[in-house]
């Protein structure tokens, strides 16, 4: 993977939220406040479209926090972010899941109260 185009396509990903261009995000590069910003990015902005771009980084062996820092410091940051967004978009994924099984198993509960009260 080079370099830059990692570099470009987390971005992209990362600040997609805020303005989805890349000349903008290289000007909220520049902000003193974009560490903080990274950090509040709302989970329901990450989309399906994005978390499946994002897995082929997680997935690549060589695609750790530790590797990346190899090459510059800020990859690390870059890194701890993508891996950041991908487990967001898991926990969401599975809170959605958690909900409609709430939903069904409250009206499963309903449906036997019914049919007791038939029976």
């Amino acid at each position: 993977l080079g370099e830059v185009r990692v570099s470009e396509f987390l971005y992209q990903n990362t600040f997609y939220s805020f303005r989805p261009e890349w000349p903008s995000i290289k000007t909220l590069l520049g902000e003193p406040n974009m560490t903080k910003r990274l950090l509040e990015i709302e989970k329901e902005s990450l989309n399906e479209t994005i978390l499946r771009k994002l897995r082929k980084f997680i997935e690549y062996p060589k695609f750790t926090p530790d590797e990346r820092s190899l090459s510059e410091q800020g990859a690390r940051y870059d890194a701890c972010v993508c891996r950041r967004q991908q487990l967001e978009g898991a926990v969401k994924r599975a809170s959605g899941r958690l909900q409609r099984c709430s939903r069904l198993a409250t009206v499963l509960a309903d449906e036997h109260v019914i049919w007791q009260k038939h029976a």
